[in-house]
């Protein structure tokens, strides 16, 4: 049913007053920092009095499940929190890493497809997305916290199709809103919308690490996806 190994990581779990008898508290309490152990839990027990919601059908009443236990670290709260945040930053920082690089090497599939696509009057923002004007706008220019309307069809470099606002049965075929630059959307349209007059269309290439990085958006968006958006920005309000 699960295995934090599969995560690479060890699932923090705070040890609290036993909730039955032959409860994980109670395996929790028997282990040192180090120890190893099997420990089989009544499934009845823990749904009923731990987890407080009905069993699943496919579990069967009476049965019991067994945890492999290893108690890699026992600490205070505070040392947990503390572990927490570094554990995080660390992360974050490999994170930035990695994007570093991956931006480098979306950049140089963007201006293939630059060239393979022949596409003229391509600028670059510098936080790294591509846009080309193809018509342009005769309205202002949205700052950051105006609501801004956009409609939008996105798609692969490769021509795939993936969502468009115009055939959108979700919103009825209108127009994506957001308030700009609040980093509700991601960091390649609050950065590309920004260049955008009123009334204008464009096309934005955006590098994965500005777009999902490397968050896979279910079987239709592989990790690292370069994205390209035809957009047009039909309306800004302060």
């Amino acid at each position: 049913l699960f295995d934090s190994r599969q995560q690479g990581q060890p699932v923090m779990l705070p040890v609290m007053e036993p909730t039955f008898k032959g409860s994980l508290e109670n395996a929790l309490s028997m282990m040192r920092a180090g120890d190893s152990g099997v420990f089989k839990i009544s499934v009845d027990s823990l749904f009923a009095n731990a987890f407080n919601q009905p069993m699943p059908s496919f579990i069967k009443p009476g049965t019991h499940f067994t945890f492999f236990l290893k108690a890699d670290k026992i600490q205070s709260e505070e040392e947990a929190v503390a572990d927490q945040q570094k554990m995080f930053e660390e992360q974050m920082l490999a994170q930035q890493e990695r994007a570093k690089d991956q931006i480098k090497t979306d950049d140089a599939k963007i201006q293939e497809y630059i060239k393979e696509k022949g596409l003229k009057n391509v600028q670059k923002t510098d936080a790294g997305v591509y846009y080309v004007i193809t018509e342009a706008g005769k309205g202002p220019k949205a700052k950051a916290g105006d609501n801004v309307s956009v409609h939008y069809k996105l798609s692969f470099l490769d021509g795939k199709e993936l969502e468009s606002s115009y055939d959108n049965p979700m919103n009825g075929g209108q127009p994506f809103t957001f308030p700009l630059g609040q980093g509700q959307v991601i960091q390649g349209w609050d950065d590309g919308i920004a260049h955008l007059n009123k009334g204008s269309k464009a096309i934005l290439l955006i590098p994965s690490p500005l777009a999902y990085g490397e968050q896979a958006r279910g079987e239709q968006m592989p990790a690292n996806s370069i994205l390209r958006f035809d957009v047009e920005l039909v309306d800004i309000k302060n």
